[in-house]
């Protein structure tokens, strides 16, 4: 769970870097919370955000599964640091996913 904006959210990070202005961003599957224009519809479905790290606060690891969906390819981050969707496949391929 973070704040952002003003408002409570749920993510999961997937590409977390930052860009040529050197601003750090990351590329998220929002799951949960509300958004600047109210709470997410209320289905199964969440939404793909692309966030200034420097705006998020109250950052809390809680548990629960980790949150996805099909994204086309992201373009929020340009110089990636930790892409998730990459560390899963090599741990799938190392046999030592969980």
């Amino acid at each position: 769970m973070v704040r952002y904006d003003g408002t409570h959210r749920l993510l999961c990070p997937h590409v977390v870097g930052y860009n040529q202005p050197g601003e750090w961003r990351v590329f998220c599957y929002q799951y949960g919370g509300e958004t600047k224009s109210g709470p997410l519809p209320s289905s199964d479905e969440g939404v793909w955000r692309c966030l200034s790290l420097i705006k998020l606060s109250s950052v809390e690891v809680i548990d629960g599964p980790w949150r996805t969906e099909p994204h086309a390819p992201q373009r929020c981050v340009e110089n990636i640091e930790v892409d998730a969707d990459d560390l899963s496949r090599r741990r799938s391929a190392e046999g030592t996913v969980r």
